[in-house]
């Protein structure tokens, strides 16, 4: 009896010793207990696959996935909704796991679910075994899954009058311009309607710059347009000699520095403190030259100069002294110098371009 007793004894020890390992994970990052649609986050955990007690090591064999799960309320049922896999994990027997996630908005949000339903992240792979790593109280993460937040639409403005890209404006003169205009909206429910006038624009301008480095040189304000959500604003733009302090005078396109050449834009900022963006064509190239001296008795003065192929020069029958300057239709000067009886524009590729002087300015097309 003793002998029987002994040899049970023994082969409960065998058994207990060679008893296999289930699969187990662990988290090591957690998932955000609030979820956002669209925003990437952050998962990380440990596993183990497992092994036969007698020496075997078992290994993923399945996928080793984080998956959004929806515990349903009626029936106690895991309803699969979205997941990630971690590819590195598969064939391995142990090691670290680490996913990003982004949860799609074709996707119920938490507040759309049936009641009583929940979201969950969990953890799932299956060993070599064809064992499941199980779902153990605290590995099954609760989250609550929201819509991002509406991108509001922003302000714009759309030229209606304007001058041609790269023409003339001369100094003093009034010019009237006119654009539409939006404030946008919070593109959300309820539906708010921006109003132009923000922290630091209460109107819609219409501005000289300089284009490359972004320099305000002088602007004009409708007033009108300050607390008004859409419409049609419209000034009389002058360029004058001098800045607003009086004292700074307002260089013409041929006294700019080399590289430097005028815009014309329109702009606002709305009361969300956004300003409208500078689309395309919303910055116009501008040649600003100097006032041209009349009276009521006495018609301006034109220049007198046209462009010869043959000769490719342009051909000045004026005779009088002076600088001259070329510019492009980006308002860019591309040649200056002393005005002579022919200038030489043989460097110039060909296109439309601007000869401006202080008795006046033509356009001529190489």
């Amino acid at each position: 009896m003793k002998k029987i007793t002994l040899l049970i004894a023994l082969f409960s020890c065998v058994l207990i010793t060679n008893a296999q390992t289930g699969p187990t994970k662990t988290w090591v990052t957690e998932p955000p207990t609030t979820i956002t649609q669209t925003e990437a986050f952050d998962m990380a955990s440990t596993y183990d696959a497992g092994d036969d007690g007698a020496g075997t090591d078992y290994t993923v064999s399945s996928n080793y996935q984080y998956s959004l799960q929806i515990l349903q309320a009626s029936d106690g049922k895991w309803v699969w909704k979205s997941g990630v896999s971690d590819a590195a994990a598969k064939t391995t027997h142990s090691g670290s796991s680490a996913v990003s996630m982004t949860i799609a908005t074709t996707l119920d949000t938490s507040a759309d679910l049936p009641d009583g339903d929940q979201y969950y992240i969990r953890i799932g792979y299956q060993n070599s075994n064809g064992s499941w790593a199980s779902y153990t109280e605290g590995n099954d993460i609760p989250v609550t899954v929201v819509a991002p937040a509406a991108i509001p639409n922003p302000p714009t403005v759309t030229w209606i009058s304007h001058p041609e890209s790269g023409s003339t404006m001369e100094q003093g003169k009034a010019y009237t311009f006119s654009a539409s205009y939006d404030a946008g909206d919070n593109n959300a429910s309820p539906l708010e309607e921006y109003l132009v006038g923000g922290t630091n624009s209460l109107q819609l301008q219409f501005s000289l710059g300089i284009a490359e480095n972004n320099v305000w040189i002088a602007g004009q304000n409708d007033d009108t347009t300050g607390g008004t959500h859409s419409g049609t604003a419209s000034v009389d733009f002058t360029v004058g000699t001098v800045k607003g302090d009086g004292v700074t005078p307002i260089l013409t396109s041929a006294e700019l520095p080399d590289g430097q050449s005028y815009v014309l834009r329109v702009s606002f900022q709305n009361s969300n403190d956004s300003w409208s963006s500078y689309s395309t064509g919303a910055h116009i190239p501008i040649v600003i030259v100097a006032p041209v001296l009349s009276t009521k008795d006495v018609s301006k003065p034109k220049l007198k100069a046209f462009y010869s192929a043959a000769k490719s020069a342009v051909v000045v029958s004026d005779q009088f002294e002076g600088d001259f300057a070329i510019f492009n239709v980006l308002g860019q000067a591309v040649l200056k110098g002393e005005l002579t009886q022919e200038i030489n524009v043989s460097s110039l590729q060909s296109g439309l371009y601007i000869l401006s002087t202080e008795r006046g300015s033509i356009k001529f097309v190489k």
